[in-house]
């Protein structure tokens, strides 16, 4: 089973590149609203590693399994519609595989990160006269389980074959009867373009997209956000407004204070590995997938190992034609002192034109 997953520095068109790719006979695609974040997400698969083989130590090696678990669990709903309604019991399994032994300690470092929720919870039952029957139920239970109640229970990790198990967590999480009769999958920002390279790791054969744009149209398109061209899952949305995602881009960009936008661009570019020394990793520019569709198609497809063939549904979901007038917005503010300090401080990623 083959990944191919999409993703981009904000509003840099990656929308358009899993459109077309939607058109390939084959394809899983997930929907345009989720993305999997387990691997990139604070606490998630990529921190685990980091806690439990790249800088391992009791504590953070700990935390790090019980953490996990958490995200997992806030995670499980959304998780359990979209990909497998087993999730959170694949992923117990998961965490129970990379734990070699458990201790019971009485002073662990859990209060430390736990103790504004405990006290949350503990003024919630004490609210509804519960926090003395909660605690002989807490009592009850953990003789039960064998250890003194004061005891925290810590665990312990070595990490071994972490890729491998990690590797079959996913594979069981994505598999699914729909899936098997398909011959790639396709994600939305499960890596980031930053390093991709790690996350890959996880997946037998696996690719990440990245998708670069002028900094100049990323800047008009959302201050003229209603004069461009709108994606329909965003146009009509299920469960944010057309003015929420607005706000959420407005924000996340940085384009109501254009030294705001301009160091967001510096800092993400900066801590991006421009690298072409690994082939699952492809750049392109979405003013290429425009201009130069049919070249910048095939050049992907070659890339991908898909067959020219197989795009059986050409044009179904991304018309270039359409998409023009998404390249070269910046122009009609040509005369803008924002877009002239983008041009002098972004200097390196404006698109070069024919």
């Amino acid at each position: 089973m083959k990944i191919i997953d999409v993703s981009g520095f904000g509003h840099s068109g990656k929308t358009a590149v899993s459109d077309l790719l939607r058109e390939v006979k084959g394809v899983e695609a997930h929907d345009h609203s989720f993305e999997f974040g387990l691997i990139r997400y604070a606490d998630g698969i990529l921190d685990l590693q980091s806690n439990l083989v790249d800088n391992w130590s009791p504590i953070r090696s700990d935390r790090a399994i019980k953490r996990f678990r958490e995200l997992c669990q806030k995670l499980a709903s959304g998780y359990s519609k979209h990909l497998n309604p087993s999730f959170l019991k694949i992923s117990d399994k998961y965490i129970e595989s990379l734990i070699d032994g458990r201790l019971f300690i009485n002073g662990w470092f859990d209060p430390l990160y736990d103790q504004q929720k405990l006290d949350i919870n503990r003024e919630i039952l004490k609210k509804f006269g519960l926090l003395e029957i909660a605690k002989v139920f807490a009592k009850i239970l953990r003789k039960k389980k064998g250890y003194d109640a004061k005891k925290t229970e810590v665990f312990l990790s070595i990490g071994t074959d972490f890729i491998l198990k990690t590797k079959k967590y996913l594979e069981e999480i994505f598999i699914s009867n729909n899936s098997k009769k398909s011959e790639f999958i396709l994600t939305n920002n499960m890596f980031e373009p930053f390093s991709p390279t790690s996350a890959l790791d996880y997946f037998e054969d696996a690719y990440c997209i990245v998708v670069e744009r002028d900094p100049r149209d990323i800047y008009a398109s959302v201050i003229n956000y209603d004069q461009s061209f709108i994606p329909d899952f965003e146009e009509n949305n299920k469960t944010y407004s057309k003015n929420y995602l607005k706000e959420l881009k407005e924000d996340m960009l940085g384009v109501m204070n254009v030294q705001s936008f301009i160091t967001r661009q510096k800092v993400y570019y900066q801590k991006t590995n421009s690298s072409t020394d690994d082939d699952r990793i492809i750049r392109i520019k979405y003013e290429d997938l425009v201009l130069k569709y049919e070249s910048t198609v095939e050049y992907l497809f070659k890339s991908l190992k898909i067959h020219s063939q197989n795009h059986s549904r050409k044009n179904d979901y991304f018309d270039p034609n359409r998409s023009s007038k998404n390249v070269g917005l910046w122009r009609k503010f040509a005369d803008n002192e924002e877009i002239r300090k983008i041009e002098k401080e972004l200097n390196a990623q404006l698109y070069l034109y024919p």
